[in-house]
C-alpha cells in the first residue's frame, strides 16, 4: 500500500477547531511528538491494534493538539472490511471532539454541537486516510428496506 506524507488537517469545527494530524506508522507518530515542544516521544503510545487519539497541550500555541494514530493491524483489516476502518475513524473523531470541548472548558457540550464536531472531524479523518493511502472510501449503501409486518 502506498502511503503519502502526513499533513495537518483543517480546523473548521469551531473557531478554530483543534490542530489534528493522522499518523499511519509509529515512526510518523514519533516525528510528530518530537516536533511538539515539551513532548517526549514515547514509542509505547503507538496502538497495538485499532486506533487511538493522543492529546497534548502545546507549550507554543497553548492549544490542545490531537494526534490520531491508526495501527498497522487496523490498516490491514481495512483491506478486508473498509467499513470497519471508517467506523474506527468516527470513533476516534468522538475522542478528538471530547478533547476539543474539554480544552475550551466545556464539560457538557450540547448534543448538536457535539454531533457537528464529530461530523466534521470524521469527514476530515476519512478524507485524509483516503488521500494518504490512495484508498477509495466505501460508497454509501442505501438503507435496507424495513420488513413488512
Amino acid at each position: 500500500m502506498a502511503v503519502s506524507k502526513p499533513r495537518w488537517l483543517p480546523r473548521h469545527i469551531q473557531a478554530p477547531g483543534p490542530p489534528m494530524i493522522l499518523c499511519l506508522s509509529q515512526a510518523e507518530m514519533l516525528r510528530v511528538q518530537k516536533r511538539l515542544s515539551g513532548v517526549t516521544p514515547k514509542p509505547a503510545d503507538w496502538p497495538k491494534c485499532g486506533a487511538c487519539v493522543l492529546a497534548y497541550d502545546s507549550v507554543q500555541s497553548h492549544e490542545r493538539v490531537c494526534v490520531v494514530c491508526v495501527s498497522e493491524d487496523a490498516q490491514e483489516r481495512q483491506a478486508k472490511d473498509p467499513t470497519w476502518l471508517v467506523a474506527q475513524l468516527v470513533h476516534e473523531a468522538v475522542h478528538v471532539a471530547q478533547h476539543h470541548f474539554e480544552s475550551l472548558g466545556d464539560d457538557k457540550p450540547g448534543w448538536e454541537a457535539m454531533a457537528y464536531a464529530v461530523q466534521y472531524i470524521s469527514a476530515y479523518l476519512i478524507e485524509e486516510y483516503s488521500r494518504r493511502t490512495h484508498a477509495t472510501p466505501p460508497a454509501a449503501q442505501p438503507p435496507a428496506e424495513a420488513p413488512t409486518p
